[in-house]
């Protein structure tokens, strides 16, 4: 009896031994995680959206030569190929821009400190946006082809700037080879589950009207758009196999169009995990426009999305619709990083503008109108004023220290302007008497300071001064022994604010001017719309 007993009690202790054991291992490895997230790519980098069709055309043999709206019998209309100095694209516009343009400005992005670019879609498509695929595994030829991407990856890769590509799998163009065969075999299609069909046989585009609709489910409507049916397991394995193809090119990862839209989220589980496979320092960002919790941290599927919800939305509240007082910002902020982990926060993609919203300019001088009003005639898609200017310096002061990696939409580095989608979309300016240098060597000055100063990548936020009275905001961004404290002023007057319980000695970064604390205290003046980034001096 003794012998099991010391038996028992042996293999108890050897238990509880061997189970710390696997615990201890766990939570090593969870702190090497969490120790790690701060190296990551996608963290410490600078986003830069480009519209392929709208960037710069690198080989005119290539240009588009069809719209994607059909004649009376079937047929693509012919193109006109839009001049690159055209300021008004309509839905039907392409100007030819392509990859191998990209490439040949590969210069001017490094220049700007870009370190990674996310592409809107380049597969084959009929439209000039390629939300509307024809086909998932080849290049539209406008654009080029698989070597094309090819060498732009490589060559993107040696200048140490990353690219992931624009996804869009909740919906396929009417002329996706799947849709087609539908379309010419009806029920006897081997596709037919993949999408949502109500009758047969599918009605063609060019024979729907508002008395004969599409017999298909769309997205919102759009006929040109079916919606594919992401249930259906051979649907699924499709999109997954076609990417981790792509992926083998060496793409860093995805932009997810419209994920939330997609129901089966086991789909967006297995398509995760995948990825992940195909390359463990990958990245996935979805376009979530609202609340992002079911999509990131512990419960989410993606790496990051792009940050309407806890970055745009309050920026469009404070700084460019002056909606709200500054404190009520400031709260709005905070609500919203405390969402989720710090170390979520800071791999989100912090945006202004987009193809689908209004240039950032344009909505500071829109003010009271919603940027989505493109309709409204009284809109005004002009140039900026000199005080839209100022103001916009202050947002991009904010956007390049603020928690989270920027985003820059093509154009908005030079001050382009215009309204919701497709003026928003306009050419990109490549001539310098078309662009704002004053706004591009402002953008230079943040970007290097956020690149040369990791508090601003990866630092803990908090809020040292407000005054709504004044519009004026203080907060600093610590990492390790590395301290800032950046000073804004949103208003039209000059004003002085007086920060507690700060010491030390601080050097503006923009400027070069030395600032010192007395008795625990910070002293500073500050021009109209201006900024201060004080780097603490150790």
């Amino acid at each position: 009896m003794k012998k099991f007993l010391f038996f028992i009690f042996y293999f108890a202790i050897f238990t509880i031994i061997f189970i710390n054991a696997i615990f201890a291992k766990d939570k090593i490895t969870t702190m090497e995680q969490d120790m790690n997230w701060k190296n990551k790519w996608y963290v410490n980098t600078i986003w830069y959206q480009i519209f392929p069709d709208r960037f710069y055309n690198g080989d005119k043999e290539s240009d588009p030569t069809e719209t994607e709206t059909y004649t009376k019998d079937g047929q693509l209309e012919k193109l006109a190929l839009s001049d690159w100095n055209d300021d008004q694209p309509n839905w039907k516009s392409k100007y030819g821009g392509d990859l191998i343009g990209i490439d040949q400005k590969l210069g001017y992005l490094s220049d700007l400190g870009i370190s990674s670019i996310w592409l809107n879609p380049i597969f084959k498509a009929t439209s000039n946006h390629k939300y509307n695929t024809a086909d998932y595994a080849k290049i539209d030829p406008a654009f080029g082809d698989r070597k094309t991407l090819a060498n732009l990856v490589k060559d993107l890769h040696e200048k140490n700037i990353k690219i992931i590509l624009d996804g869009v799998f909740n919906h396929t163009g009417y002329e996706f080879w799947a849709f087609q065969d539908i379309v010419q075999k009806g029920e006897k299609s081997n596709y037919k589950d993949w999408y949502y069909i109500k009758s047969y046989p599918i009605l063609k585009l060019w024979e729907q009207d508002k008395d004969h609709p599409a017999n298909y489910e769309c997205w919102w409507g759009v006929n040109t758009l079916p919606q594919l049916n992401m249930d259906n397991e051979a649907t699924r394995k499709y999109i997954i196999e076609v990417c981790k193809g792509w992926m083998k090119l060496g793409i860093d990862g995805w932009r997810l169009d419209v994920p939330n839209e997609i129901k089966n989220k086991n789909f967006w589980k297995e398509w995760s995990q995948a990825i992940k496979e195909s390359n463990p320092e990958s990245y996935t960002t979805g376009e979530i426009w609202d609340n992002p919790k079911d999509w990131i941290g512990e419960n989410g599927v993606f790496t990051a999305v792009m940050n309407y919800h806890g970055f745009r939305v309050p920026v469009m509240l404070y700084f460019t619709g002056e909606k709200i007082k500054l404190s009520e910002f400031d709260k709005m902020l905070k609500e919203r990083r405390d969402e989720f982990p710090h170390s979520v926060n800071c791999g989100l993609q912090n945006l202004l503008s987009s193809h689908d919203t209004a240039r950032i300019l344009s909505a500071i001088k829109n003010k009271d109108k919603d940027d989505h009003d493109k309709e409204k005639s009284n809109y005004d898609k002009g140039p900026a004023s000199s005080e839209d200017i100022a103001k916009y310096k202050t947002i991009i002061a904010f956007q390049m220290t603020y928690v989270g990696s920027p985003m820059i939409y093509y154009g908005d580095e030079i001050g382009m302007t215009g309204g919701k989608d497709p003026d928003c979309r306009r050419p990109m300016k490549w001539d310098e008497k078309d662009q704002n240098l004053d706004i591009l060597n402002h953008y230079k000055k943040l970007i290097k300071i956020r690149n040369e100063n990791k508090e601003f990548r990866t630092g803990d936020f908090k809020t040292l001064y407000i005054s709504d009275k004044n519009n004026v905001y203080a907060y600093e961004r610590t990492e390790d022994t590395e301290s800032s404290i950046v000073v804004l002023n949103y208003s039209a007057k000059e004003h002085s604010a007086t920060i507690k319980d700060v010491t030390g000695n601080y050097i503006d970064l923009i400027t070069g001017s030395k600032v010192e604390s007395k008795g625990n205290k910070l002293n500073v003046k500050i021009e109209p719309y201006g900024q201060l980034v004080l780097k603490k001096q150790k």
